[in-house]
């Protein structure tokens, strides 16, 4: 690889790694902590396509060498590879099984269910899934209840159809085991912690 390549393969993280990053973790934070809402953040990085700049954010800012990693294959290619051992020193897992980040798009839903959902002692033990969101498709509109949300979070995506949300309801159903999703849109970050119950809204 010459140096040219090399240069375009791991150029575009973070400016300021420290305040940068701070300020995305604070992001997800804020929307785990308050899911359905949209955490607006704007992101300077420069990731090789097909990552968007927030989802190559919230990896750079939540995945290290002790994290295993999981990309699902319509996301991965020889210079996403790259970048994300270079920027983050993660360890690539081809089992899902194996993963405590999973990142995915909208378009293209894994079978949730070979995820590790946590066990009864040690429940931490899930993984977090990191769905990258093009803005297109179905946005079936869902409400959300529990901690963090004072009555209920009216809350919809683009691409995530209701066929997804049922899968997330049933993940839920399931806490204090179970996935967690980190949505990342090109304006900003939003979650559904599995603490939270999810209601499908009818559409006529």
């Amino acid at each position: 690889m010459d140096d040219l390549t090399s240069k375009a393969n791991l150029d575009g993280g973070f400016d300021d790694v420290s305040t940068e990053s701070a300020g995305i973790f604070r992001a997800v934070l804020d929307a785990i902590s308050h899911p359905g809402t949209m955490q607006n953040q704007s992101v300077s990085l420069a990731p090789p396509a097909p990552l968007l700049p927030t989802c190559a954010a919230v990896i750079l800012t939540l995945v290290d060498n002790d994290t295993p990693l999981w990309i699902a294959p319509e996301l991965m290619g020889d210079n996403v590879s790259q970048y994300l051992k270079f920027h983050t020193g993660a360890v690539l897992v081809e089992k899902a099984a194996d993963a405590a980040f999973a990142v995915f798009s909208a378009s293209h839903i894994p079978d949730l269910s070979q995820f590790q959902l946590g066990t009864a002692e040690y429940p931490d033990r899930s993984a977090t899934m990191i769905i990258q969101i093009d803005g297109h498709g179905e946005a079936a509109p869902v409400s959300l209840a529990g901690p963090g949300i004072k009555y209920k979070q009216e809350f919809s995506v683009p691409g995530l159809d209701e066929a997804f949300w049922r899968k997330v309801r049933n993940n839920n159903s399931q806490f204090p085991l179970g996935l967690d999703f980190v949505f990342c849109l090109q304006q900003g970050i939003a979650a559904c912690p599995r603490s939270s119950a999810v209601m499908i809204e009818e559409t006529v």
